[in-house]
């Protein structure tokens, strides 16, 4: 499976994370070495996860694999709509 890097980057954003954040979560709570600057890479396409990182920014992001493959979704989340 191949992520999509603006799915990547929508899932971030959407749960409020910087870069540092994703970095320190991964590292601290599952386990899993993911530099901020490795996961720029993934958003921006240069570069590619490991089915083991996919896993955890799919956990992190709280959403399936699968979901991080797909093109991002079009609606918008009504909490950012300040409902």
């Amino acid at each position: 499976m191949k992520p999509n890097g603006e799915t990547l980057k929508w899932a971030r954003e959407r749960m409020g994370l910087e870069l540092r954040d994703v970095e320190r979560v991964a590292k601290y709570l599952l386990g899993c070495e993911i530099a901020a600057e490795e996961l720029n890479a993934w958003e921006q396409g240069v570069a590619v996860p490991t089915k083991q990182e996919l896993r955890a920014l799919a956990i992190i992001y709280d959403c399936s694999q699968m979901t991080l493959c797909q093109s991002p979704p079009t609606d918008v989340i009504p909490h950012e709509q300040g409902q």
